[in-house]
């Protein structure tokens, strides 16, 4: 038990508290969410003193189920007083974490850009790929393109998408014009060289279906073809591209064949 040095009161959560918060979550992804809202009551009940972080915690939770369950509206909220963007923002990312992404399309509403920005970040970063790239047909393409923000994550999950369809030269674009408004993202440098070597491998082993080169020539493309391979490895090793927990891993659409980033 962790110790307020400025109050001197046990404000943290113990071992059991964590497993039993778990569990909350669990009820909410479930489906129990009247189960979930007693479980949060009877633990205020208990009247003994959390830090700040865990019950505000607590509250979200509690919202999220009320809201399920209709005992809020979304609707309401926006006239609570309580509708800052950061507000919303944090509801729509549990939700997408929760698994419950009808209440997080409709925190996102219909016409508000920047929560639907933060609606396809959140759901991408969860795994959720098709459903962040659905959101993304949402946005003006050129918003993409020109990456300013609040555009430039979701720009930056588009050129991922792009680079996994295998639409290296798109993608392209997008990464070189992130690194260029961001000269200290490294990442998105290496994102646009992924896809140049992508690119020039296509064409190299395209050259020769096509031509069916001597054997000279079609041992020094083979090289070529290995010397880009050994680049994409050591590009990879950067980690531009996301990465998702094995569970976030279980949101993914089917993968036929891994491609190398």
């Amino acid at each position: 038990m962790l110790k307020d040095e400025e109050t001197n009161h046990s404000v943290s959560v113990s071992l059991g508290d964590d497993i039993s918060f778990l569990n909350l979550e669990r009820l909410i992804r479930c489906g129990e969410h009247k189960q979930a809202l007693d479980t949060i009551l009877e633990w205020k009940n208990n009247d003994r003193p959390f830090s700040e972080e865990f019950a505000e915690s607590l509250e979200q939770l509690s919202l999220l189920a009320r809201l399920c369950l209709g005992d809020v509206t979304v609707q309401s909220l926006t006239h609570s007083g309580a509708n800052t963007y950061e507000f919303i923002s944090s509801l729509i990312q549990r939700s997408v974490q929760l698994g419950l992404l009808d209440l997080a399309d409709e925190l996102t509403g219909g016409n508000d850009t920047y929560h639907l920005c933060e609606s396809i970040i959140s759901l991408y970063t969860e795994g959720y790929v098709e459903r962040a790239k659905s959101k993304l047909m949402q946005l003006n393409a050129a918003l993409l393109t020109e990456a300013q923000p609040p555009f430039t994550r979701p720009a930056y999950i588009f050129g991922e998408i792009l680079h996994d369809e295998g639409r290296f030269e798109e993608a392209a674009v997008i990464f070189e014009r992130i690194a260029q408004q961001f000269p200290d993202m490294a990442k998105a440098r290496f994102a646009a060289s992924s896809c140049y070597l992508h690119t020039t491998m296509n064409r190299l082993m395209g050259r020769i279906e096509l031509y069916r080169p001597g054997e000279e020539e079609q041992l020094r493309i083979e090289k070529y073809l290995n010397d880009i391979s050994e680049a994409l490895n050591i590009v990879h090793s950067t980690n531009w591209h996301t990465s998702w927990s094995p569970a976030q891993s279980r949101n993914l659409p089917p993968q036929p064949s891994k491609v190398i980033h």
